[in-house]
């Protein structure tokens, strides 16, 4: 197990308090309830109680958020957290390129390393907003790797997913640790009524195994029931060398518990036995723009009404884990494919919380402000240059389009988890920023040294 010395930059949670958000401009994101200008937010024991006009709760702590805007939390659905370690050695090109670096450092990482690149990535994402994150960890490389990523993800009070992957050099012939899977869920899920995370597998699939490996890894999932993700459609050669989805289709495999992520390349074929399958695709455009695979087919997505969320991908490609700048990005993407497009900054905010809710099978807590729903969200802080004038003479400005194409994790005000104020005025409270960073300094430095 992972040595306590290394969460020294982990503070105690906060506790859940009784709150009155006062006369925020909530954006509810519930298509009932739509935008409430000036109003209150009532959450007790980290649940949503009421959203009106005026709430009155006279034991409640109030927050006083007037000229804020209240928001759900964002939900990235796929990113590879450990990774961000190497973001400052990345290239554009062989051989500093993003593949490379990872098939050389990923062998080097010990569990001590998997806790604090985790924490630095898991504490970047709480800061700019994130609140239920996927941490999609392709580097177990021994059971000790995936207690340390699954306790840094949690010392924080994340929500999110926990999906077991491989290490980045298992062979295509040799099975990941199915051994472990049982285990790593009894003692990190299972059993923990408190627990925000849930656990998921996350595959090489056919375009990366033979059938042997992939049917296997596949039946362990569905014994435990945990639902399955893979990188699909990425490369032009994977798509010309296998159809994927037909081989999955064929073998049984293909089923709403299935995330694919990116799709740049998927066919009309493809789409449909998507949409009849009930898949879901993870699209994630700073990374695969950086890495030079393609655009986006977002907009041919929704038209064949598949389920499609957001996310970051890695640290390293995206440059940053900033929701708002992948909101942006994809929707100039769409805007430039189609010379102009019926895409709008609501229907992209909507893929970037409401529908990551429903991708990683949570839209029934979170993903709106919603009551009944756990108390997921933001306020964020128009009084910054960078949204400013925020005013009309009728009141706000048409609040999701400055949200997608002017807001930035600065304006992150607020982060509320479960209830829980990991992030107030500006700062987080569940950790040590100065702490975390100099961790991960440490670390990137013990694995440099290890390379000969």
């Amino acid at each position: 197990m992972t040595d306590r010395r290394e969460s020294s930059a982990v503070l105690a949670l906060p506790r859940r308090e009784e709150l009155i958000i006062r006369g925020a401009y909530v954006l509810t994101m519930d298509d009932h309830l739509g935008d409430i200008p000036g109003a209150d937010i009532h959450v007790r024991d980290g649940e949503i109680i009421s959203v009106a006009k005026h709430v009155d709760a006279p034991s409640a702590t109030v927050i006083d958020a007037g000229g804020l805007v209240a928001m759900p939390g964002f939900i990235d659905t796929h990113t590879h957290v450990w990774t961000g370690l190497m973001r400052s050695l990345i290239r554009d090109g062989p051989p500093g390129d993003y593949n490379t670096l990872k098939a050389q450092l990923g062998p080097l990482f010990r569990p001590p390393d998997t806790y604090w690149a985790t924490l630095c990535g898991a504490a970047e994402a709480l800061t700019a907003g994130i609140t239920s994150l996927h941490n999609w960890a392709h580097n177990i490389r021994q059971p000790d790797d995936a207690d340390a990523s699954m306790r840094a993800h949690t010392d924080l009070g994340l929500r999110g997913r926990f999906s077991y992957g491989s290490a980045t050099d298992t062979g295509p012939a040799s099975l990941m640790d199915l051994n472990d899977l049982p285990r790593i869920r009894n003692a990190w899920i299972a059993n923990r009524g408190d627990s925000l995370v849930d656990l998921g597998m996350a595959l090489r699939g056919p375009y990366l195994t033979p059938e042997r490996v992939y049917r296997a890894e596949w039946e362990a999932a569905r014994d435990l029931r945990l639902p399955v993700t893979i990188h699909y459609a990425s490369y032009r050669a994977e798509v010309a060398r296998i159809k994927v989805l037909q081989v999955l289709d064929r073998d049984g495999l293909l089923d709403v518990d299935l995330q694919l992520i990116h799709g740049l390349y998927a066919t009309n074929d493809d789409r449909a036995l998507m949409r009849s399958a009930g898949a879901s695709l993870s699209c994630a455009p700073l990374a695969v723009l950086r890495n030079g695979l393609g655009l986006p087919s977002i907009r041919e997505m929704l038209d064949d009404h598949i389920q499609v969320s957001l996310s970051l991908d890695t640290a390293s490609l995206a440059g940053s884990l900033d929701m708002f700048a992948a909101m942006r990005t994809l929707l100039m993407v769409e805007h430039g494919k189609h010379e102009n497009t019926e895409l709008q900054a609501r229907e992209v905010l909507r893929l970037a919380t409401l529908e990551g809710a429903r991708d990683l099978d949570i839209l029934d807590k979170v993903g709106s402000i919603t009551p009944g729903k756990r108390a997921d969200l933001l306020l964020l802080d128009f009084r910054s240059l960078n949204t400013e004038p925020a005013l009309t003479e009728d009141g706000l400005a048409d609040i999701a389009t400055l949200i997608v194409y002017s807001c930035a994790p600065q304006n992150v005000d607020t982060v509320m988890i479960d209830g829980r104020l990991l992030k107030r005025n500006g700062r987080l409270t569940s950790v040590d920023i100065d702490a975390t960073i100099e961790g991960g300094r440490r670390t990137l430095s013990s694995i440099l040294a290890r390379r000969t």
